[in-house]
């Protein structure tokens, strides 16, 4: 009997500085046990060298798409589109997956036919320390969709769905950045999903040029999660994300502040810190980063029972 045929999309900007990072995680899906597993890299952008995508096309079992407009969801997209085998899955192009990886999550599915993705626990690796990404005590398999509310299951690499059952529209809508929560929530709301608490994929946490140490990331928090809200979800998982979205609100005040632009992100991003939403509270909006809420003394707000503070600007910030 012929092994499973696996498609492992890896969007990667092949820059020379992570090109041996690359390298390392094609190396992971070629030496893959018990399945035929393929790499397709979707070069993301025109960064990389004409040395590495010669070197790419020259690597085994690998294939090469090159998109030239760096955006991360349309990479992962453009590598869906492209999947002929019955079974895909992505990774980034700076962890890798151990070698059971693909067949540990092939048993699941062929003892739970029904099944459209298999998602494993991972392990997070730092200065050469592995830790599980989810301790076995919260019981992230009991409701996998309810635990998001605390825990983000979800890792890069981690999971594997039926090509026939999960479309390209699984990357619809998808932020440049939170892909992972966006992934996580997408899987566990709409498709029939198993969690199985089997780490299968490392995840590096101290990697070099990591796009979630930039200020974009950081300025980009707030637009990613009103893109997760965008979801059908229940409402216990939008309630969380409104109170997300305020504290990414802080935390881009913060760094704004220090850059001395508060004044041009109040004038673009005041939003009620009650109802989460700009113009729809008659409270005055809530701009400024945290550090400046010591200003003023402590209220309690009469219709929410919200505890609320005046800002060193002079606004009522009011926190559920």
């Amino acid at each position: 009997m012929r092994p499973a045929a696996v498609t492992v999309v890896i969007p990667s900007t092949a820059i020379p500085e992570r090109f041996e990072l690359l390298r390392r995680a094609l190396h992971s899906v070629r030496e893959q046990q018990g399945v035929s597993a393929t790499a397709l890299v979707v070069l993301n952008g025109t960064q990389y060298t004409a040395e590495s995508a010669r070197a790419l096309r020259a690597e085994p079992n690998v294939q090469v798409c090159v998109r030239t407009e760096r955006d991360l969801p349309a990479a992962l997209r453009a590598g869906r589109d492209l999947v002929q085998t019955p079974w895909f899955t992505a990774l980034d192009d700076d962890d890798l997956l151990l070698p059971h990886a693909l067949a540990t999550r092939l048993a699941v599915f062929e003892a739970y036919p029904e099944l459209d993705i298999v998602v494993t626990n991972g392990l997070l690796r730092h200065n050469g320390r592995d830790v599980l990404n989810m301790p076995a005590r919260l019981h992230i398999g009991r409701d996998p969709l309810r635990a998001l509310v605390h825990h983000n299951w979800f890792l890069p690499g981690c999971w594997l769905a039926r090509t026939n059952r999960v479309l390209p529209d699984l990357f619809e809508g998808m932020p440049r950045y939170r892909e992972c929560t966006f992934l996580a929530l997408r899987m566990a709301a709409h498709y029939k999903l198993r969690w199985i608490d089997a780490p299968t994929v490392v995840r590096y946490v101290d990697s070099p040029h990591a796009e979630s140490k930039t200020r974009e990331y950081v300025l980009g928090q707030e637009d990613a999660l009103r893109a997760l809200a965008a979801l059908e979800l229940p409402e216990y998982l939008q309630r969380s994300l409104r109170r997300r979205i305020t504290a990414a609100m802080h935390e881009s005040a913060d760094l704004l502040w220090t850059e001395g632009n508060i004044g041009h992100r109040c004038a673009h991003t005041a939003v009620c810190a009650i109802c989460h939403s700009p113009g729809a509270c008659s409270q005055p909006p809530c701009c400024a980063p945290r550090g400046a809420l010591q200003f003023g003394a402590p209220h309690e707000h009469d219709s929410t029972g919200a505890t609320c503070t005046i800002d060193c600007a002079g606004h009522r910030c009011c926190q559920p």
